[in-house]
């Protein structure tokens, strides 16, 4: 009986031992992906979060959208972007989810669940699955909500999303087409809050830094004006009647349009206007070189030639 005792436990130790030798490859498989997706998302959800709360800050949730007058392309793209942002901070609550999932499955806190690691493969096939083809989302019996909070991460759990959970379609896709996926609409995103942003925020920036410039510019072309009345020469009638009206109206025009739609405001007559009056006084810079630094030269030059007692007639000429 002793014999046959200690057969039985050399065999049962046996097993175990193959058993544990059968697991250590999907140990090292699935810790090493478990490594690899954590380093493919590392900084990724950060960058989220700080677009998330610039969006919030910028053009606030969906439903304030009309209460705030936005009409045109500054609406439009306001609600595109939250939807992107929104569709973004979904597929990042789904992604937490499968990761925490995961980490519990190959890191158990209950010694029972670290003695089966220790000998079965099932765990790990099962976290291998879950970082690799299985398809990550939700299906619309889903409650979308409790996906979202469910995360054990406060930064995931303090925040909400922007639009109505109702909006947003049920998706299905892998962990490595989702980490490209979610790049892509990550920056997709962030261009347009930056174009909102732009438009909201940089239209009353734009609007007193060309009007600042625009007086500039009137002031000295009054001035070249008036030294024209005296030398006959470069009286920039084109520029005191046509450009620099037309750089008012512009800027007229986007301080209208800026009341309901800024970004489109500042992509059409803001910039326009700006042009405008950069070109104006990049003509204004040009003359003035020539009154004040050219001329005097020439004079100079002339003086010096004659002084020589050398012909200078052909200067005036």
């Amino acid at each position: 009986n002793q014999i046959l005792l200690a057969l039985a436990i050399i065999l049962i130790l046996f097993g175990l031992a193959m058993a544990n030798r059968a697991t250590r490859p999907h140990i090292e498989t699935a810790k090493q992906l478990f490594r690899k997706r954590r380093r493919n998302l590392r900084g990724k959800f950060d960058q989220l979060f700080s677009l998330m709360d610039r969006a919030a800050v910028i053009v606030g949730p969906n439903s304030q959208l009309s209460s705030r007058g936005f009409s045109g392309t500054t609406f439009s793209l306001a609600r595109s972007a939250i939807h992107e942002i929104d569709e973004l901070f979904i597929m990042s609550s789904a992604t937490d989810r499968v990761m925490d999932e995961a980490e519990k499955l190959i890191h158990p806190k209950s010694v029972f669940a670290m003695l089966e690691n220790v000998f079965s493969p099932r765990k790990f096939k099962k976290a291998t699955a879950l970082l690799g083809e299985k398809p990550i989302g939700f299906d619309r019996e889903d409650n979308l909500e409790a996906i979202l909070n469910e995360s054990s991460k406060d930064t995931v759990a303090t925040r909400s999303l922007l639009g109505d959970p109702e909006d947003y379609s049920p998706f299905h896709i892998s962990f490595e087409n989702l980490i490209a996926e979610f790049d892509e609409r990550r920056e997709e995103a962030e261009q347009k809050v930056n174009r909102l942003e732009n438009g909201i925020d940089g239209l009353p920036l734009l609007q007193e830094r060309v009007g600042g410039r625009l007086s500039e510019l009137i002031a000295r072309t009054e001035q070249q004006g008036q030294a024209a009345a005296d030398d006959g020469l470069f009286p920039l009638l084109a520029l005191r009647n046509r450009l620099i009206p037309a750089a008012e109206a512009s800027l007229n025009e986007a301080a209208e349009i800026g009341q309901e739609d800024p970004v489109t405001a500042l992509e059409t007559e803001g910039i326009k206007a700006e042009r405008q009056v950069e070109e104006g006084l990049a003509i204004a810079n040009r003359i003035e070189s020539v009154r004040y630094i050219d001329f005097p030269a020439v004079k100079n030059a002339t003086e010096r030639l004659e002084a020589l007692n050398r012909n200078a007639a052909w200067v005036d000429a």
